[in-house]
């Protein structure tokens, strides 16, 4: 308690010092918190306001997808790996007890090694070449 009352003076002072306020507020993003209860909280000087959780939320995506296309680029050949998810949310607070779910992607990025990549490579090369003859001889089968 005396930290928060300590940090909020602080932050008062001085809007630099908010680091106990900017992991609040990013706490709040985590539990969904409503705008208006995030922004009443910022007044208060308890949490950061709801766009700058919202920009930090953002800049952080866009820091890590810049960071993924780095890590492409550097390391060769890279492994994607990718799948669609769906996450379930029981809400308590819904009539019935109703559930909520949402979808999203996850991918994830392995940086192959040299031993497993060219005989990998090798494999696809292989493969892609007899799909193109699978093709080409579907292709002459129908005219």
């Amino acid at each position: 308690m005396i930290v928060s009352i300590i940090s909020q003076l602080a932050y008062h002072l001085n809007y630099h010092n908010c680091r106990y306020q900017k992991i609040l507020a990013m706490f709040f993003k985590s539990k969904a918190t409503p705008a208006l209860v995030v922004d009443l909280l910022h007044q208060l000087g308890i949490s950061m306001s709801f766009w700058y959780i919202f920009d930090a939320v953002h800049a952080h995506s866009n820091a890590e997808c810049e960071s993924v296309i780095r890590f492409i680029k550097d390391s060769g050949r890279p492994m994607v790996i990718y799948d669609n998810i769906r996450i379930m949310f029981k809400e308590t607070q819904w009539v019935n007890n109703q559930t909520h779910g949402d979808n999203g992607m996850s991918m994830t990025v392995v940086r192959l090694p040299e031993s497993v990549s060219k005989p990998l490579h090798n494999y696809c090369s292989l493969y892609q070449t007899k799909l193109n003859q699978l093709r080409m001889n579907s292709q002459d089968g129908f005219h």
